[in-house]
C-alpha cells in the first residue's frame, strides 16, 4: 500500500515539475514575443487612422508614440489634438490597457496567449481579432 502512495506522490510531483516547465517556457515565449504583437496593434491603429483622416471630410486622426509604451490617438479639431484613445503596453504582465475618452468613457484590457510557438491577442480565453479590435475601437471613438 505505502508503494502506492509513493507512485501516486511521485506522479502528482513530475506533473506539477512539467507544468511549470509548460509556465516558464510559455512565459519566455509571451516575453520575447509580446512586443511584437504590441508593435503590430500600433501599426494597425496608424494605417486605419490614416486611412479614415484621407477619406473622411469629418475626421482627421494622429496617432501619437510618447514613449515606446505609451500610444495616443487623438482627433484633430480646428488644428488642435484632442486624445480620445489611450494604449498602455505593460510587459511586466504583459498586457495592453486602453481607455477611450467620449460620452461613454470605455476602459479595458488586451491580454496575450501563447498558442504554440507563436503569440495571439486575447481576451481572457478568447481570442481578440485585430482589424475588429481597431475598427471597433475607432467606430466608437467617431460616435
Amino acid at each position: 500500500m505505502s508503494d502506492n502512495i509513493v507512485d501516486r506522490l511521485s506522479a502528482v510531483e513530475a506533473a506539477r515539475l512539467e507544468e511549470t516547465k509548460r509556465f516558464n517556457t510559455e512565459r519566455q515565449i509571451m516575453e520575447a514575443l509580446a512586443p511584437e504583437k504590441w508593435a503590430e496593434m500600433k501599426e494597425a491603429f496608424r494605417r486605419e487612422c490614416a486611412n479614415v483622416t484621407e477619406r473622411s471630410s469629418r475626421f482627421t486622426f494622429e496617432c501619437d508614440e510618447p514613449t515606446p509604451s505609451i500610444f495616443f490617438i487623438n482627433r484633430i479639431i480646428n488644428g488642435l489634438a484632442m486624445r480620445l484613445v489611450t494604449l498602455r503596453f505593460d510587459p511586466a504582465v504583459p498586457r495592453i490597457v486602453f481607455s477611450m475618452e467620449g460620452r461613454r468613457p470605455i476602459s479595458g484590457s488586451v491580454d496575450f496567449l501563447v498558442c504554440g510557438s507563436t503569440v495571439v491577442f486575447a481576451n481572457g480565453t478568447s481570442g481578440v481579432i485585430l482589424p475588429e479590435f481597431v475598427l471597433n475601437t475607432l467606430m466608437q471613438i467617431m460616435r
